[in-house]
């Protein structure tokens, strides 16, 4: 019911250990036949590089399939559009199956195709600057937030700021309405709103 989860907080709030809360109890739960994580970090990798491979190519999180650990725009959004294509193949895949969702299409075909979780941390960094790929960004994570549910593609978003990000300005509103799930850590009244809701300053407090 609630299928993308977006996360705000400042800067020294426990944002991206709460980011790998998530990740290791999601891995703990589940094998990777049954999930797949994107990880995208746009603070160069700080905190996801523990789940790259040791320097002796060992120990590394078997669940991830993309690691991005010095994330670019350009990168970012070929990440988002490499989700967007295996969205569209699953909607073949499950045409051909006569199935409307990934349950279903698990049922009908004992095929172990894993739900996939992206991940970016401070991924208002996809929204800012050229503005040929701030739209390529908007469109398709408007479309992976609307559609990627049924198909099991899920989102979580993560920030220390959502308003205010031009790229934003538009399809902002479209794009979060597809974000029930909202949790806020300690910030500033306008960011508290931003996250949780107009009027709703209590992260603030």
């Amino acid at each position: 019911p609630h299928p993308n989860l977006l996360v705000g907080g400042a800067v020294g709030q426990g944002k991206s250990n709460l980011l790998l809360g998530i990740i290791y109890g999601l891995a703990a739960r589940y094998s990777p036949d049954e999930l797949e994580f994107h990880l995208l970090d746009f603070k160069r990798g700080l905190e996801f590089k523990r789940f790259a491979p040791d320097a002796e190519g060992r120990n590394w999180l078997p669940h991830v399939k993309v690691l991005s650990l010095e994330s670019n725009q350009a990168f970012g959004v070929a990440v988002l559009r490499h989700v967007d294509d295996e969205m569209e193949r699953r909607s073949r895949l499950f045409k051909a199956a006569g199935a409307n969702s990934l349950n279903a299409y698990r049922a009908l075909t004992s095929e172990p195709l894993p739900r996939v979780v992206l991940v970016i941390d401070e991924f208002h960094a996809l929204f800012e600057g050229d503005d040929h790929l701030v739209e390529a960004a908007v469109d398709l994570m408007a479309k992976l937030a609307k559609q990627g549910r049924a198909y099991g593609i899920h989102l979580l978003l993560a920030s220390q700021t959502t308003s205010g990000v031009r790229g934003l300005a538009v399809k902002g509103d479209s794009i979060f309405a597809q974000f029930p799930l909202r949790l806020s850590l300690k910030n500033t009244p306008q960011e508290s709103q931003a996250i949780l809701s107009e009027g709703n300053k209590a992260a603030a407090t």
